[in-house]
C-alpha cells in the first residue's frame, strides 16, 4: 500500500526542485523526477529522451519529422500528412500511458515527492496524494532562472514563456485541463510571497494531516 505522496507541479522558476528536496528530507521520503522517465523507458525499451519527448506537446513540424521514421512500415499509398500524424499521436499516447502507469505504481506502492509529469492529474482521485502547485510572477521566475543558468534576464524570460506555453498546450491537449487552475490542486502556494522554507513547512504539515486522517 502507498503512504505519503506529494505531487509537486510548478510554473518554471517557482522553486520546485529546492522545495521538493526539503520536503523529502523533512518527511524522510524520496524525491522522484527523472526516475519516472527512466522507469517508463525501461518498460518501453527506449531511451529516457524518447519518453521525455513524448511528454511535450509536439508541434506540427515535430510530428511530421517523427512520422518520417515510420514511413517505411506503411505498405499502401496514403496521404502522408494525415496518416503520419496519426501514427505519431499513437506513439506518443503509448509513451504517455507508460508514464501514467509508473506514477500510479509509485503512489500505490511507495512514498514519494513526485515532481511534475502530470502527476497532479494522473493521481487526482488517489486518497493519499497531496497535489501542490507552486507559482510566482514571471519576472520573479525569470530572475531565478537567469541566476541558476547563468543567462541574461531577456533569455531567461523567453525560456520561461516558452515553457509556460508548451506545458499549457500539453495539458490542454492531453488531459483537457488547465495546468494553472487552482481547482486541479489541493494546495497552491506563491513562492514570491512565501519563502521556500515556509512552503516546505506548509506542505509537510498538510501531508501529515492527510496521513493521520
Amino acid at each position: 500500500m502507498g503512504g505519503r505522496v506529494v505531487s509537486l507541479t510548478e510554473a518554471l522558476g517557482s522553486g520546485a526542485p529546492t522545495i521538493a528536496s526539503a520536503v523529502g528530507v523533512q518527511l524522510g521520503i524520496p524525491v522522484v523526477d527523472r526516475e519516472v522517465l527512466l522507469r517508463a523507458a525501461q518498460e518501453a525499451g527506449v531511451s529516457p529522451e524518447t519518453i521525455e519527448e513524448a511528454e511535450r506537446a509536439p508541434s506540427f513540424l515535430a510530428r511530421m519529422a517523427e512520422s518520417l521514421t515510420v514511413s517505411e512500415e506503411v505498405d499502401e499509398p496514403m496521404d502522408p500528412p494525415e496518416v503520419f500524424l496519426n501514427l505519431s499521436v499513437v506513439r506518443n499516447e503509448r509513451y504517455r500511458e507508460l508514464i501514467e502507469r509508473v506514477i500510479r505504481g509509485l503512489a500505490d506502492n511507495s512514498e514519494a515527492v513526485i515532481i511534475g509529469h502530470g502527476s497532479h492529474v494522473i493521481l487526482r482521485e488517489h486518497p493519499n496524494v497531496l497535489r501542490v502547485y507552486l507559482a510566482a510572477p514571471l519576472r520573479v521566475r525569470a530572475a531565478r532562472i537567469s541566476a541558476a543558468r547563468g543567462i541574461d534576464l531577456a533569455r531567461a524570460e523567453d525560456a520561461v514563456r516558452t515553457h509556460d506555453v508548451a506545458r499549457r498546450n500539453y495539458f490542454e491537449q492531453q488531459y483537457n485541463v488547465r495546468r494553472n487552475e487552482a481547482q486541479n490542486y489541493d494546495l497552491c502556494l506563491r513562492t514570491d510571497k512565501l519563502t521556500f522554507e515556509t512552503c516546505t513547512e506548509i506542505i509537510c504539515l498538510a501531508v501529515t494531516r492527510i496521513a493521520g486522517a
